[in-house]
């Protein structure tokens, strides 16, 4: 059933299928699979999904797939794998999520390997958990927040509001200011705007620690490489 223009796949597609081992479906278009789709496959080993349209899958969709070993999702659009998609025991599971542009990876499976891109995605796997990245682990990750200490990031928060503050009034002062040395007016101007940039720069760290919080991880490397 692989390489088709298959779009979706209703419940119970496959209930007659008991003796099936391997299951096919990768290269077609499909979007939607039901949470009831794999009822009935008591013996497959093997499911082949990759290169379909999947941005998510129904919880308990793989429940009755008891045998599974080898799970492929590579090649998809899934974002987010989390824990109340999967109520269920599968265990010695290795699944394929490779070429998804995954956000956050939380699955609540037990014993399972999961193979990735990038290893942020394994930040928020349980310890059962095996996960592998295609790029390795780089050296400037960090699986908590950007700012982990709670007294240095309200210092930084409060240093970086008091620079910007005071360096405001500075530049302000000295710009529309007719007395003392204009060569040491405009020192203090230009000391004032570097300190002023030092403490927007503060605010902004501060502030993308706030706004991710315990999921920077899944940014992280976006963050890194975007133009803050």
């Amino acid at each position: 059933m692989n390489s088709n223009v298959i779009a979706h796949i209703s419940s119970h597609s496959f209930r007659k299928m008991k003796t099936l081992k391997i299951l096919n479906l990768s290269n077609n278009r499909i979007e939607i699979v039901d949470a009831n789709t794999f009822n009935g496959l008591l013996n497959v080993v093997v499911l082949e999904l990759q290169h379909n349209d999947l941005v998510s899958f129904q919880d308990g969709l793989f429940q009755h797939l008891i045998d599974l070993n080898f799970l492929n999702l590579s090649g998809n659009h899934i974002q987010t794998v989390y824990g109340s998609y999967e109520k269920t025991a599968l265990v010695n599971l290795t699944c394929d999520l490779r070429g998804n542009p995954l956000k956050l990876l939380n699955p609540n499976f037990e014993t399972v390997t999961f193979f990735v891109d990038e290893y942020t995605s394994c930040c928020f796997m349980g310890a059962s958990i095996t996960c592998l990245s295609a790029n390795g682990r780089p050296s400037f990750l960090t699986c908590k927040r950007l700012l982990a200490n709670t007294f240095i990031r309200l210092a930084i928060w409060f240093v970086g509001l008091m620079i910007i503050l005071f360096n405001v009034y500075v530049i302000f002062n000295r710009s529309f200011s007719d007395t003392g040395n204009k060569v040491q007016n405009i020192l203090i101007w230009n000391l004032g705007l570097s300190d002023l940039l030092m403490g927007i720069d503060l605010v902004i760290l501060t502030s993308v620690d706030m706004y991710y919080a315990e999921y920077f991880p899944a940014y992280s490397s976006s963050w890194i490489k975007g133009p803050l």
